[in-house]
């Protein structure tokens, strides 16, 4: 998420990022290198805090070979 000059998202002390990969198998050997980047802003140039949303489902289970139909 790249936000616009004078938006940002509020990131308190003591909070954990926490990211969850989802892959796919393709049928071969992979790697990953997956690296994420924050850019932090002067609070006096902040105009608006953005708000984000978790969503989190702790229960959901989709057996291997599932098809989802759209």
């Amino acid at each position: 998420m790249v936000l616009p000059p004078g938006m940002a998202k509020r990131v308190p002390a003591g909070w954990r990022l926490v990211f969850v990969m989802h892959y796919v198998a393709v049928g071969s050997k992979q790697t990953d290198q997956t690296s994420i980047a924050l850019k932090f802003a002067d609070p006096k140039t902040v105009r608006q805090e953005v708000a984000t949303k978790l969503m989190l489902e702790t229960d959901l289970c989709i057996p291997p070979g599932t098809h989802i139909i759209r």
